[in-house]
């Protein structure tokens, strides 16, 4: 395998992995609402930002500044 492929490679399963962490952001706010305080509400959206942004600059790593880039 040349290292075009080899990058290649790394770039596809890269992107699949990003996939599955898109999947994952899905699930967030999914949560039955029944007795929900706001105080947890709150806590769940400063989470579910977090994430966001956490994959988001995972996402510019990979592409942007890792070797497969």
């Amino acid at each position: 395998m040349s290292q075009r492929e080899r990058i290649a490679m790394q770039r596809a399963l890269a992107r699949e992995a990003l996939g599955k962490l898109e999947a994952v952001t899905e699930f967030f706010g999914t949560e039955d609402e029944v007795d929900i305080s706001d105080h947890l509400r709150e806590a769940a959206t400063r989470d579910y930002e977090t994430w966001k942004e956490r994959v988001a600059e995972f996402k510019a790593w990979i592409f942007d500044e890792s070797p497969i880039a």
